[in-house]
C-alpha cells in the first residue's frame, strides 16, 4: 500500500497529552459536584434576601412619612 503511513508515536503523544487535559476537567466548577456553583448562589441568595429586608424597612418608614403627611395636611385643611 503506498501513501501517507500513521505515525503511531505522535497517536500515543497526543493521547498522552489529551488524557492530562482530561485530568485537568476536574478543577471545572460543574464538575465538582457543583459545589462551587452551589456556594455562590447561596450567597447570592443570602445578599438578596437582606436587600429584600432593606427595601421592605424602606417601604415601611415612606409609608409612615406618607401617612404622616396626610394627617398633617387634613389637620390643616379641617382644623
Amino acid at each position: 500500500m503506498e501513501g501517507p503511513q500513521p505515525d503511531f508515536g505522535l497517536i500515543a503523544t497526543g493521547f498522552t497529552d489529551l488524557g492530562e487535559q482530561f485530568a485537568r476537567c476536574v478543577h471545572l466548577p460543574a464538575l465538582d459536584g457543583g459545589q462551587r456553583i452551589l456556594q455562590v448562589l447561596q450567597r447570592l441568595e443570602g445578599k438578596i434576601d437582606g436587600l429584600d429586608r432593606r427595601l421592605q424597612a424602606v417601604e415601611s418608614r415612606q409609608q409612615a412619612m406618607e401617612t404622616r403627611q396626610l394627617s398633617k395636611y387634613v389637620l390643616l385643611t379641617v382644623g
